[in-house]
């Protein structure tokens, strides 16, 4: 074989090659498209293999399951169960006056303040 043969077979490998990049390319991103799960290759952004396994684990991932080594969740139970919960702290910061707060307490608890105005005496001074 000559120089030019050498050169026509290996610009038809690079063809060969090429096309068959580009058709996995186009496979990877249209299983990506319609992919709406995570799993413990394919994370949550900034969250590692480790914590990923331990939240699914724990339970706190609904439907979360693995599949041989690797967990498997749907991202939308993902983002769920890691969305910050705000109402909850806007319902425990309602401003109540400290006298509020301490009869809450206490009648939580099944007690109740005696006197407000006026403090307990110290056992010294009961004596």
């Amino acid at each position: 074989m000559n120089r030019r043969a050498h050169l026509a077979r290996a610009a038809a490998a690079a063809r060969g090659l090429a096309e068959a990049l580009a058709a996995l390319a186009e496979d990877a991103t249209a299983a990506d498209a319609d992919n709406d799960t995570y799993d413990s290759t394919r994370r949550p952004p900034r969250t590692s293999r480790r914590r990923f396994a331990e939240l699914c684990r724990s339970g706190r991932i609904v439907g979360a399951h693995q599949q041989g080594k690797i967990w498997v969740c749907q991202r939308e139970a993902w983002h769920a169960a890691r969305a910050r919960r705000t109402e909850g702290a806007a319902r425990s910061s309602a401003s109540l006056a400290p006298e509020q707060s301490v009869d809450a307490l206490l009648s939580r608890r099944g007690l109740r303040l005696i006197d407000k105005g006026r403090s307990l005496p110290r056992a010294e001074d009961a004596e």
